[in-house]
């Protein structure tokens, strides 16, 4: 199945080079369900929005972190659009872990204290 694979990104990628963009997409649709990180790095390249180089870039790097292109293409697209990744938002998520980790310890300290009395 992975020789299929490599069949297919073989030819989307010619039809890349040559710029047929239609017959890339038409055989990309074929190879999204079994594709591999190279077939998503394939899709980012002729998407129409960063939305979607987004989302192919995020799936290939997921099945394949050292997909060097992909990696490369995913910075650019940060440098591009920083709005992408909001570090506020990640800051805020481990504020609330935070928050609440200290209310279930103190939540426990209370539950030993009371079951001692």
């Amino acid at each position: 199945m992975s020789d299929d694979i490599t069949k297919q990104n073989a030819w989307i990628r010619t039809k890349i080079n040559v710029g047929d963009s239609e017959d890339a997409r038409a055989l990309l649709a074929e190879a999204l369900p079994k594709a591999d990180s190279e077939t998503y790095y394939l899709a980012s390249l002729i998407a129409t929005t960063d939305e979607e180089r987004y989302f192919y870039l995020e799936n290939a790097i997921a099945l394949d972190p050292s997909h060097e292109l992909a990696q490369k293409a995913f910075g650019e697209l940060f440098e591009r659009n920083p709005h992408y990744y909001d570090p506020r938002k990640s800051r805020g998520l481990f504020i609330t872990c935070g928050v609440l980790s200290v209310l279930a310890v103190v939540g426990m300290i209370i539950a030993v204290i009371l079951t001692w009395q």
